[in-house]
C-alpha cells in the first residue's frame, strides 16, 4: 500500500502532516511537491518519502522504511471480499433480528414458491400454520446481506441454493421445520447448543463480510475468558479502523469517528464513554450481541442490554468469550 499527499509550494507543511498521517494506512508514505521545496525538509526521518518534480517534469524520489501495519490486515480482507464478490451494500451488525435462524426462512420460500416478489415472501413468513413470523421485510433484507438472496429480484445465490441443500441434509425443507428448529432451542438458550452444525454454517455465512471476519479476529486475539465493549473497541480502532467504522459506528456519526481517527485524540473512542456512545449503534448491544452468542462467538451467559444505549453499562455486560472455537 503506498500513499501520496500532492502539494504545491504554499502547502508544504500542511502536506508533510498529511502524510504523516497515511503512515497509519499505508506501508509507504510519500509527499509530492516541486522539489525546491522539498529541499529543505530533512530526509532523516526514515517514515516518510519524497518526491520533488523539477519545471522539466522530472522526478527525484526518496523512500522512506516500510512501515509493517496491523491495520493493513484491515484493508486486504476488504479488498479480498470485494474481488471475490463477498461484499455487500448494508452493515451487518444492523440486522435487526436477534434469531439468525429467521435469515434462513426467506431462503426456504424462494426455493418453495420461486417467487420474487418480496411482499409474497414477507406474506409467506406472516402466515400463522407455517412460521407466524411478522417481520419477514427483516428476515429477507437480513438473507441479502449474508448473500443468500440476490439484491435485485430476490432469487436464490449460489450461496442461497448452499444453504437449500445444506439444511435439507437436515431435514428441514419446510417453513415448519425451520419453526421447529427454532422451538426446540429453550428459554434463555441458544443456537449453537441446541444445533451447533446449524449454528456453525450461519457463523461461516457471517464470516464472509469482512467486518463481522475482522471482529471475529479481533475477539479471537484476547486471551482472556471476557472482555468489555470499550475493550473490543479499544481492539479495532487500532488494529481495523476502517471494520469500527463500518461495522459498529452509526452511518451518521462515521465523519466525526474519522476525526478522532486521524487526530492525537483517537483513544478518546474506547476511553470516553460520551464519544463512544454517541458513536455506536444501538443495536451493537442488544440484537447483535443476541446473534453473535446464536452463533457460537460468544458463550451463552453473555446478556444483551434490552435500554437505551446512554443506560448501557458495559460492566453489566461483559462479553463472555467462546473459547470452544479457539478464543483464549
Amino acid at each position: 500500500m503506498f500513499a501520496v499527499e500532492v502539494k504545491g509550494a504554499e502547502d508544504i507543511d500542511t502536506g508533510l502532516g498529511q502524510a504523516t498521517i497515511y503512515r497509519d494506512g499505508a506501508h509507504y508514505s510519500y509527499l509530492a511537491a516541486p522539489a525546491t521545496e522539498l529541499n529543505h525538509l530533512s530526509k532523516d526521518n526514515g517514515v516518510i518519502g519524497f518526491l520533488g518534480v523539477n519545471p522539466a517534469g522530472e522526478v527525484s524520489q526518496y523512500d522512506p522504511d516500510a512501515q509493517i501495519k496491523e491495520s493493513l490486515y484491515d484493508v486486504e480482507t476488504r479488498l479480498k471480499s470485494y474481488f471475490e464478490g463477498n461484499v455487500t451494500n448494508g452493515n451487518i451488525s444492523g440486522l435487526q433480528l436477534s434469531q439468525p435462524l429467521n435469515y434462513l426462512a426467506p431462503v426456504l420460500v424462494m426455493d418453495e414458491l420461486k417467487t420474487a416478489d418480496k411482499a409474497d415472501i414477507v406474506d409467506e413468513l406472516a402466515d400463522e400454520r407455517k412460521y407466524d413470523f411478522h417481520e419477514g421485510g427483516a428476515s429477507v433484507s437480513g438473507a441479502i446481506e449474508l448473500g443468500l438472496l440476490n439484491r435485485n429480484d430476490h432469487s436464490l445465490t449460489d450461496r442461497g441454493k448452499i444453504a437449500v441443500t445444506f439444511l435439507g441434509g437436515k431435514d428441514i425443507v419446510t417453513l415448519q421445520n425451520l419453526d421447529s428448529l427454532k422451538d426446540r432451542i429453550p428459554q434463555g438458550g441458544a443456537l449453537c447448543e441446541s444445533h451447533p452444525t446449524v449454528a456453525l454454517f450461519i457463523r461461516d455465512l457471517f464470516r464472509r463480510h469482512p467486518d463481522f471476519e475482522l471482529l471475529y479476529e479481533a475477539i479471537g486475539s484476547f486471551n482472556q475468558a471476557h472482555v468489555v465493549l470499550p475493550d473490543v473497541l479499544e481492539r479495532l480502532v487500532t488494529r481495523y479502523p476502517n471494520a469500527f467504522l463500518n461495522l459498529l459506528c452509526r452511518p451518521g456519526k462515521q465523519s466525526q469517528a474519522i476525526r478522532y481517527l486521524e487526530s492525537e485524540d483517537r483513544a478518546q473512542i474506547y476511553q470516553d464513554e460520551d464519544v463512544w456512545k454517541s458513536l455506536i449503534r444501538q443495536n451493537v448491544v442488544h440484537n447483535f450481541t443476541h446473534q453473535l452468542k446464536h452463533l457460537g462467538v460468544l458463550m451463552p451467559r453473555t446478556t444483551a442490554h434490552p435500554g437505551s444505549l446512554e443506560e448501557y453499562d458495559p460492566m453489566e455486560h461483559p462479553w463472555w468469550l467462546e473459547y470452544d472455537h479457539g478464543f483464549w
